[in-house]
């Protein structure tokens, strides 16, 4: 044992230990065993059949000058979120930072149900011969959720809006206009008017459309220069290294395709490729090393 000037020595010949997580304490049994205490002159044996020795742990509060202790918001549980928000008190700053917490977990997943209710009446404003404005329409009612639901959670937060009117309402226009069109589509009317349908066209090219367009065929003219590139390399290679190489045996020489002495008395030995002539210990004619020195650079 220590923290003493003359430390206990403790020996058991068998021992087990157990630990209590909820009390962050560790208990330690000793069976069979003696204690040594020493004191001056003096030293002091116990034996024991049976010794308990009760450890408790205390965890850091403190890492790298954070407290660990806290939770964030974004970690706490629901349960724990309602216990801080009573803990600060529900009608405190304080308190409502956590309350608006444990609606939004409750808001946002009823927000993305209505979202994916809407995008049905507008998935069938596509058709034949008309754009797809359904997408920009989606994209524009996704964008101004996020902006009001936002808007309104931070004036929640700051007690300018009652807690629930700040994290519903949001959720309740949007029902309310997913009704609206639905009824609209369901009575084969246009969701809105033909000149702000146009204009919402306009804006969706301009900002959507005529980037990707430009892109694509970025990719398209780069991907059309790899394969000229790789064609002309496969039509070189042949010249070189596919058509036969006839050779000259008592010049030692060798002759390529289009070559005027390719066809000549003497070219009595053909080569599958260039490399195997000079392997043989042949070697190209004035013209032919021209045209391999083209290749080559």
């Amino acid at each position: 044992m220590r923290g003493r000037e003359q430390p206990i020595i403790i020996m058991a010949k068998k021992g087990r230990m157990k630990a209590n997580i909820n009390t962050m304490s560790v208990t330690i049994v000793l069976d069979n065993g003696t204690l040594h205490n020493t004191d001056g002159l003096d030293s002091q044996i116990v034996r024991f059949k049976r010794y308990q020795l009760h450890i408790p742990l205390k965890p850091p509060t403190r890492i790298d000058g954070d407290d660990v202790t806290k939770l964030s918001r974004g970690s706490m549980s629901q349960e724990q979120l309602l216990a801080a928000a009573r803990k600060y008190g529900v009608d405190t700053k304080a308190g409502l930072i956590y309350l608006t917490e444990y609606h939004h977990r409750l808001s946002l997943p009823v927000g993305c149900l209505i979202l994916s209710l809407l995008g049905l009446p507008l998935g069938l404003q596509a058709g034949p011969g008309r754009k797809a404005v359904g997408i920009p329409l989606g994209l524009g009612f996704f964008v101004f959720y996020y902006v009001v639901f936002t808007l309104f959670r931070v004036m929640a937060e700051d007690m300018v809006l009652p807690l629930l009117a700040g994290m519903w309402l949001p959720n309740i226009i949007f029902a309310v206009i997913t009704g609206i069109i639905f009824w609209r589509v369901e009575q084969e009317r246009p969701i809105f008017s033909e000149r702000l349908t146009i204009w919402l066209e306009s804006v969706f090219d301009t900002l959507f459309f005529a980037p990707l367009k430009r892109l694509f065929n970025l990719f398209s003219r780069l991907l059309s220069k790899r394969q000229n590139g790789g064609s002309k390399k496969k039509e070189e290679e042949p010249v070189r290294e596919g058509m036969l190489v006839h050779a000259d045996a008592k010049e030692r020489l060798f002759h390529l395709p289009g070559c005027e002495q390719y066809h000549c008395e003497n070219c009595t030995l053909q080569f599958n490729s260039t490399f195997v002539a000079c392997e043989a210990g042949f070697k190209p004619c004035p013209y032919c090393e021209t045209q391999l020195e083209k290749y080559d650079t």
